[in-house]
């Protein structure tokens, strides 16, 4: 399947490793997306395809996890509320968590969501992203 920026996908980032019954013995198929360690992103989740087009051909993707909404995330720098009237694709308010970005293989997409999120988020996600770098 082909896929590009700005979609949003149903990506699964792998199991939390407390999840795992210690003693018990596991094989690799027991976790096929991956065992994450601490605070790592995990689980199924929303995400938004950042990659250009031209890197979306390859194995992997850049992605932004869209999480649900907690009180505050307006004040938070990482964060970009979603308003479920602005992004038909949300059953409710949500945020992208811009500070948990990571490289995910093609593999780890369940099915595509919606072909492209809203003109102005693009444009917020972008400047949020270029801001990050100045402060370097």
């Amino acid at each position: 399947m082909d896929y590009h920026q700005w979609q949003v996908v149903f990506i699964h980032f792998g199991d939390y490793l407390e999840e795992f019954e210690e003693g018990k013995t596991y094989t690799k198929e027991d976790f096929p997306y991956g065992i994450n360690v601490g605070r790592e992103f995990s689980k199924p989740h929303m995400a938004i395809i950042l990659s250009p087009n031209p890197l979306c051909r390859g194995d992997t993707i850049l992605v932004a996890p869209i999480t649900k909404y907690t009180p505050g995330d307006e004040e938070r720098w990482d964060k970009i509320v979603l308003e479920k009237e602005r992004e038909s694709f949300l059953e409710k308010k949500s945020s992208i968590h811009l500070s948990a970005i990571r490289v995910v293989s093609k593999k780890r997409i369940l099915r595509p969501i919606f072909p492209y999120i809203h003109k102005s988020t693009q444009r917020e996600i972008k400047k949020r992203i270029t801001s990050f770098f100045r402060i370097l």
